[in-house]
C-alpha cells in the first residue's frame, strides 16, 4: 500500500519495502489475504525474505464463526475454494521464496478447505500448507491462530502438542502499541514447538488527501467505514518507524544473535502555586497537579480504558481523589536554593487500574527546547517496550522526543527509568535513589485525547505540558478490541498500592 498510490504500488516502492523488512531483523512475510504481484515474488527470491503466499479465499463477511452459514461448508463454493488455491499454486510455485502456503483467511472450517488442501498437495508435495483454526485440523500442517496470549500460546506448546504453533496473526500494531512482544519472543528462545507469528501489520494504510495530510476511514466522505483502524503498522504509511518496529528489530536481531492526607474527595491542596529560587535566580512558578490519567492510544478505545478509568479522569480533570485514596506533596527549600518535592499517593482498594500515577505541571518552551535525561532512551519507551533501548544519557529537541506520526495522536514520547531530566535550564532529579517516567509536549494531554488528525494538533503556544510519573502502564497490544489490547498484568498501575515520587528541582544557569 502507498500513501500516493493506493494499491498502485511501484516498483521502487516494493524493493523499499522489502530492504526495510530486511534491515528490521525480520525473516518472513505473509501476502494477506491474497496472492501479490509478481514482481514482489522476484524481490523476496533476490534479498530472501521467506513467504507465506495466501490465496485469495476470505468469508470474513459471509459466515465466518458460523458453521451453518460459513461458505467453506457449502458444497456450492467448493469449486472456487480449490480453484483459487490450485490458480495460486500453479502461479507461483517456481520462487523459491515461498516455503508456505496457505488456504485463505477467515473462512471458518469446512470440508471445502479440505478439499482445497488436498488440490494443493496434489500438485505440490514440497511446501507445508497452513490454514488459521485454533484447533489443529487435517488441512493445516502447522496450528497458526490469530492473536494467542502468549500464556496460552506456552499452554499449548508446554503439553506434547502434535504440530508446531506459527501465529499466522499476531501482535495488532495499531498506533502506539507492540508492547507484548517480548513475553512472545522469550517464549519463542525456550521452547521449539514455538517458531514465531506474523505481526499485524506492516505499515499504515492511510493515504495523502489533497491538503497533503494523511486520511483514513470516513475523511473521503465514505460510509460506512472503519475509522483509523487499516492504520495498524508497525511503520507509517511513509516508512517511518513506530516504537513496535523499533522493539521488533530488537528482539529479532537479538534471537538471531546478529503535608497531612486530604480528607476523602478533598480538593487536592498540592495544586497551590509553588515558588522556590536557586543561585538567587528564580525558577518561577510552577503549579504540580496529580495525574492519573492519559491520552489514550488505539489499544485504550479498544478495551475501552476511557470509560474503565472514568474515575481517574475525573480525579485528574477536578483535583479530587476518589473515596479512599489519599494523595499528599510536600515541599521543602533546601540550602542551596533548590526545591525538594515528596508526593505520595495511597490507592484505595478495588478501583480499576490506574493509567498513570504522577504529578504534570506547565514550563516555557517551544518544540526547539533541548531536553536532556539520563534514563532509557534514545527511543520512545513503556515499561513493556523498552527492549530498543538502553539506560544513558541522551538529548534531543522537543519535537524529536515526540514521535507524532500515529496517525490518531495519543499518549506518545515517553521515557521511563529516569534519573535526571533537563528542560532547557530546568532540571528535575530523582532523590533517595529512585527513578520516573515523563513526557514533554508541546501540547496538553487534553490535546493528545480529543484530536483525530495530526495536522490538527493546535499550533505550540511556548508553554510546554510536563508529566513525571511514578508509574505509567505499558502500552499492550495482543489484540486492538478486546480485553487483550491492554498491557500485561505486571504492566498495569494497580490500585490497593502506593506510589511515591521524591524530586529535586533546580535551575541552571543559561
Amino acid at each position: 500500500m502507498s500513501p500516493r498510490g493506493g494499491y498502485a504500488v511501484t516498483h521502487e516502492e516494493m524493493e523499499r519495502d522489502v530492504r526495510l523488512i530486511k534491515e528490521y531483523g525480520f525473516n518472513a512475510a505473509r501476502t494477506c489475504h491474497y496472492p501479490n504481484d509478481s514482481y514482489w515474488y522476484r524481490l523476496c527470491d533476490k534479498y530472501g525474505l521467506l513467504l507465506v503466499c495466501e490465496a485469495n479465499v476470505e468469508c470474513h463477511g459471509s459466515g465466518q464463526g458460523n458453521a451453518r452459514r460459513s461458505l467453506a461448508c457449502r458444497k456450492e463454493w467448493r469449486g472456487s475454494f480449490v480453484e483459487r488455491g490450485v490458480n495460486m499454486v500453479k502461479t507461483y510455485r517456481h520462487h523459491p521464496s515461498i516455503y508456505f502456503w496457505s488456504l485463505g483467511n477467515e473462512c471458518w472450517e469446512g470440508e471445502n478447505l479440505q478439499a482445497e488442501y488436498d488440490a494443493i498437495k496434489s500438485i505440490d508435495e514440497s511446501r507445508p500448507v497452513q490454514y488459521s483454526t485454533d484447533r489443529p485440523v487435517p488441512y493445516s500442517d502447522i496450528l497458526a491462530p490469530m492473536y494467542w496470549p502468549a500464556a496460552r500460546c506456552e499452554g499449548y506448546v508446554t503439553n506434547a502438542p502434535p504440530k508446531p504453533l506459527v501465529q499466522c496473526e499476531y501482535l495488532h500494531a495499531m498506533g502506539n502499541a507492540g508492547g507484548s512482544q517480548e513475553s512472545h519472543w522469550e517464549l519463542v528462545a525456550r521452547n521449539r514447538h514455538y517458531q514465531g507469528g506474523f505481526i499485524w501489520d506492516f505499515a499504515d494504510q492511510a493515504l495523502l488527501g489533497a491538503d497533503g495530510n494523511l486520511k483514513y476511514g470516513g475523511d473521503f466522505g465514505d460510509s460506512p467505514n472503519d475509522g483509523g483502524f487499516c492504520c495498524n503498522g508497525i511503520f507509517d504509511a511513509f516508512r517511518r518507524p513506530h516504537g513496535s518496529a523499533l522493539e521488533a528489530r530488537a528482539l529479532n536481531l537479538g534471537a538471531c544473535s546478529l503535608s497531612l492526607p486530604n480528607a476523602p474527595g478533598a480538593t487536592l491542596r498540592q495544586s497551590a502555586s509553588l515558588r522556590a529560587r536557586t543561585r538567587d535566580r528564580q525558577i518561577g512558578d510552577i503549579v504540580f497537579k496529580p495525574n492519573f490519567y492519559r491520552a489514550p492510544t488505539d489499544n485504550d478505545r479498544g478495551w475501552k480504558m476511557p470509560s474503565v478509568c472514568r474515575i481517574w479522569k475525573n480525579a485528574t480533570e477536578t483535583g479530587k481523589v476518589p473515596d479512599g485514596c489519599t494523595s499528599d506533596i510536600a515541599t521543602q527549600e533546601l540550602p542551596d536554593g533548590s526545591l525538594k518535592v515528596e508526593w505520595l499517593f495511597v490507592a484505595a482498594e478495588g478501583l480499576p487500574d490506574m493509567p498513570r500515577a504522577g504529578l504534570t505541571f506547565r514550563v516555557c518552551g517551544g518544540t526547539n527546547t533541548l531536553v536532556r535525561w539520563r534514563g532509557r532512551g534514545p527511543w520512545e519507551n513503556y515499561c513493556d517496550r523498552r527492549a530498543a533501548t538502553n539506560v544513558g544519557e541522551w538529548q534531543m529537541s522537543v519535537a524529536e522526543l515526540n514521535p507524532n506520526n500515529y496517525v490518531i495522536p495519543g499518549e506518545q514520547g515517553y521515557r521511563t527509568e529516569t534519573t535526571r531530566l533537563e528542560i532547557g535550564t530546568l532540571v528535575v532529579e530523582a532523590a533517595d535513589g529512585s527513578s520516573f517516567g515523563f513526557n514533554v509536549w508541546p501540547w496538553t494531554q487534553q490535546d493528545l485525547e480529543h484530536t483525530r488528525h495530526v495536522e490538527e494538533l493546535p499550533e505550540p503556544d511556548g508553554t510546554l505540558t510536563v508529566n513525571i510519573d511514578a508509574a505509567q502502564m505499558g502500552v499492550g497490544g495482543d489484540d486492538s478490541w478486546s480485553a487483550h489490547a491492554r498491557a500485561l498484568p505486571q504492566f498495569r498501575v494497580h490500585s490497593g498500592r502506593k506510589y511515591r515520587l521524591s524530586l529535586i528541582l533546580h535551575e541552571e544557569e543559561p
